[in-house]
């Protein structure tokens, strides 16, 4: 009888195995990777297609500063990040940050000299739903959907669903995170 109770006592204490990822945003009914995305950056797109709007490349900065009035993103949201953690890092450095710029339901990002322009837009059935804007003069602006994004903002750091991450981390004198010096993840 004591023998039983130990064993049986040892599956109530003992700690549960770690739960795979859910992944509730790729099942049913989200089904995000084949479901219709419906946010302002699928409205811009549809007012670009119709000539509605254009966005015109200006400067150094290329098409930023026309993709952020279109999606009613305040220039003086910008926020330099000096790390590389982006899908872009190999721009990224502390003498060529990356600008990331908020609104209230859109982010975009931009590197100096990058093909693309970063842009991540909420979603009401979708959640967060990330694109990109090409800079190319000769290539049509159109915002498309890559969800090659997902490998980072929808990871554990997210809980597996497509997030935003904010983290701060210790990076040395090009950019690159320190592993060893440990990070701090900001909610």
């Amino acid at each position: 009888m004591s023998r039983f109770f130990l064993i049986a006592s040892a599956f109530v204490v003992a700690p549960p195995a770690a739960l795979p990822a859910q992944h509730f945003a790729l099942r049913h009914p989200v089904d995000y990777h084949t479901a219709l995305d419906d946010n302002a950056a699928t409205a811009l797109n549809r007012r670009l297609v119709a000539g509605e709007l254009t966005l015109d490349p200006a400067g150094p900065s290329g098409r930023l500063r026309a993709l952020l009035a279109a999606l009613g993103i305040p220039e003086s949201s910008q926020v330099l990040v000096f790390s590389k953690t982006s899908l872009q890092r190999h721009r990224i450095s502390p003498r060529s940050p990356r600008a990331l710029y908020f609104g209230r339901d859109a982010y975009v990002g931009w590197v100096p000299g990058a093909a693309a322009l970063e842009v991540a837009v909420s979603d009401p059935m979708l959640g967060l739903v990330f694109y990109t804007v090409p800079q190319r003069p000769d290539v049509e602006p159109r915002l498309r959907r890559d969800d090659s994004c997902l490998s980072c903002h929808a990871s554990s750091r997210t809980d597996d669903e497509p997030g935003l991450l904010l983290r701060s981390v210790f990076p040395d004198a090009q950019g690159d995170p320190i592993a060893s010096a440990g990070e701090t993840r900001v909610t």
